[in-house]
C-alpha cells in the first residue's frame, strides 16, 4: 500500500510539472513571439494527457480520487 501511495504522489508531481511546462511555453511564446518557444507547451500538454490517463488507471479503485482527477483535467483543458 505504501508503494502504491508513493506512486500516486509521483504521478501527481509529474502532472504538476507537465502543467508548469505548458505555462512556461505559453509565457515564452507571449514574451518572445517565436513559435519554437511553444515546444514546452506542446510537450507538456502531451505528457499531461498521458500521465493523467495513467494516473486515472492507477487510482481507478478510488472513485473520489478519479473524480478529483476529472476536475483537474477539466480545469487544465479550460486553461
Amino acid at each position: 500500500m505504501v508503494d502504491h501511495t508513493h506512486k500516486v504522489i509521483m504521478h501527481g508531481n509529474r502532472l504538476v510539472a507537465d502543467m508548469v511546462n505548458m505555462e512556461t511555453g505559453m509565457r515564452g511564446f507571449l514574451v518572445g513571439g517565436k513559435d519554437e518557444f511553444l515546444e514546452p507547451y506542446h510537450e507538456g500538454k502531451k505528457d499531461f494527457s498521458e500521465m493523467m490517463r495513467e494516473t486515472k488507471i492507477l487510482v481507478s479503485d478510488n472513485p473520489a480520487q478519479v473524480s478529483r482527477l476529472d476536475s483537474i483535467e477539466k480545469l487544465a483543458n479550460q486553461w
